[in-house]
């Protein structure tokens, strides 16, 4: 039977307050629609189009970097005092 296999981006992050966080994996993971099974795909297999735009929200992608620069400006704005 030919059916088509759904694809889907899965990752892992950690976090301080669901704000600040980092993406610590990620994986593309195709699931048959009928038996529900998963295998993961590599990145290299799938689509350019899939592949492209698949990041999570902004704060789990950029968060930490955000915090290291937040803290960074507030430690200059201290020294300037």
């Amino acid at each position: 039977m030919n059916v088509p296999f759904n694809v889907h981006f899965i990752y892992s992050y950690i976090h301080l307050y669901f704000i600040f966080g980092v993406i610590t994996s990620h994986q593309y993971i195709e699931t048959c629609p009928n038996c529900l099974r998963r295998q993961v795909v590599p990145k290299e297999a799938l689509p350019l189009e899939i592949r492209q735009g698949r990041y999570a929200n902004i704060t789990h992608q950029f968060g930490l970097a955000a915090l290291a620069g937040l803290i960074i400006v507030m430690v200059l704005i201290n020294a300037v005092k």
